[in-house]
Order: structure tokens, then sequence, then C-alpha cells
């Protein structure tokens, strides 16, 4: 496979699980192989992997990277000012931008119009994305936008994703516990604690320090402009790149990764995660230096 099947990102070594959402290859293509033989499939067999398959949908964004004119080193020095919601985002630092302040200010409406919500419901192409995976995975691809029934859901599935990571973020940087792993076993007391730290009032103290186009050296790569225009090729969309924004927070550092996307003039978040920089699918913020986001970007 040259491509994972749950995620659409590049396999570029020869490992057995994808480095950006956890699929395990071994275990898809035997599904594969089994969905392609004569042969009656064993009951009760399920074919999955270790995520949930909205968050799969999510994660089919990503590739290495690609230089297109948002991917300009000009366009990756430092971070942009906030912009108001329902303006246009002209480079991919102003959609990070708007997306972190709405965060830090608990505006859930203007983070969500930040995030490409309704044109991934629009533009998703069925056809392109399962051509070049060369597979049809069924409870995980968007499902055809050219039913307006279909396009409704992909709309609900493509805002539960960017929720999904938001939560993840926020409890990444509000409590103390892994937000991909259950807490148990849990009292009263500590249900009780556990929502007093995580009170998102608490963000008003986040600040932007950089926004950059994460692995500078691929910027002008051959493969990694082929490889993020066929992803956003699958969307619909004009344009696709990766960003990693540092955020300082309560006397830390964390990198926070984001997938965006353009459509005309505006650009938008598709995802939270940067799989260039290995950020987390889950959207949780990684807690870095100065000089660890230097390296990362360099």
């Amino acid at each position: 496979m040259k491509f994972c099947p749950n995620c659409g990102f590049e396999r570029i070594l020869d490992t057995a699980s994808c480095a950006s959402c956890g699929a395990d290859f071994h275990r898809m293509a035997e599904a594969m192989v089994d969905a392609t033989s004569a042969a009656p499939r064993r009951s009760g067999r399920r074919v999955g992997v270790a995520i949930c398959a909205l968050v799969a949908v999510a994660v089919v964004s990503g590739g290495i990277l690609a230089a297109c004119s948002g991917n300009s080193a000009a366009a990756t020095t430092t971070a942009a000012a906030p912009v108001a919601s329902g303006s246009t985002r002209a480079t991919p630092e102003d959609a990070v931008s708007q997306y972190l302040a709405a965060f830090a200010s608990n505006n859930a409406g203007q983070l969500l119009d930040a995030c490409s919500i309704n044109e991934v419901a629009a533009h998703f192409q069925f056809e392109t994305q399962a051509t070049r995976l060369q597979v049809i995975m069924p409870n995980q691809f968007l499902l055809p936008t050219g039913y307006a029934f279909y396009a409704d859901l992909d709309r609900y599935g493509q805002a539960y994703v960017n929720f999904n990571q938001v939560r993840g973020l926020a409890l990444s940087l509000l409590t103390t516990q892994p937000v991909d792993e259950p807490i148990v076993p849990v009292t009263a007391d500590q249900a009780r604690q556990y929502v007093k730290s995580a009170d998102p009032a608490q963000l008003t103290g986040l600040k932007v320090v950089e926004i950059k186009f994460p692995m500078a050296k691929f910027v002008a790569d051959s493969k990694t402009l082929a490889n993020f225009a066929a992803q956003a090729k699958v969307y619909g969309a004009d344009e696709l790149t990766e960003r990693l924004a540092l955020i300082a927070w309560n006397g830390k550092d964390y990198a926070v990764g984001f997938t965006l996307v353009r459509y005309g003039s505006d650009w938008k978040v598709f995802s939270q995660v940067s799989n260039l920089a290995g950020t987390s699918a889950t959207g949780a913020a990684k807690l870095v230096t100065q000089s660890d986001f230097d390296a990362s970007v360099s």
C-alpha cells in the first residue's frame, strides 16, 4: 500500500502501522484480500482500526507536504492577526489565527467558521478518493456528496471530526490525564475535580507565538507537491498545506498542528493535525520548548 487506506497519509517506510493514525497495515491488507476473495467471509469478522470511524474520516487528509503558493517561505514566518468571523482568510496563517483566537475566547461559532466543514461536504470526491487509495472503506470514507442526503450527513460528520480535535486540544491543555485513554476507576470527587479543571474560561490567556510551515526542506519537493495536490483534489479544494503553531499558555509552550485547504481565496482548517510534524490525530497539544519548535520547522 502506497498510502494508508484509513487516513491517506503516505507510507514512506516499510512500517507495520500508519505514522499518522496508527492503522494496522497487516490487518487492513487481510481485509482487502477477504473483500476480493470468492470465498465467503468468516462470520463475525470485523474490519477496522483502533480509532473511531468518524475520526478516521477526519484524517483522510495528510500526505507529506506540498509547496503551493500557501506553502511559500514568505508565508511561514510569524503569526497572522486574528480574522473576523465570516471574512476571507487570505493565508493559512489567517485561518490558524482565527481558529486559535476563537478557541481561546470560547467562541465555538467563530472556531467552526474557520473550518472547512461546509466546503468538504459540498465538494468531497468519492470516486477520486477511492481511485487514489485503490480501496473503498465504506465505514470510513465520507459519503458521495452528489446525493443531497449524504452531503448533509457529511457536514455533520466533518463537524464532529473537528469537534473531536478541539476537545483533544482543550483537555490536553486543561487536564493532566491522557485524552485518548479511559480514566478508571473514578469516584464522584474525581469526576467533579475533572469538570472543574476542564473549565475553558482558563484558556483566555492563550497566545499564538508563531505559525510556520513544518519541515521547510520539503517546500519545493516535487513528490510532496504532487501528494498535496492529490489530497486537495479529493476534497475539491484548490490547494492543501500544513502548518505548525507554537502557542504559549500557563507559562508553557505547546505545538499544535494543522492541515488546511483553500477554496478560491479563502483558507480554512481541514484538520487540527500536521502529519508532517507528527502531531496527534486526537488534536492534543504537544508540550515543547522554543528550540524544539525551531527544530520541527527547520
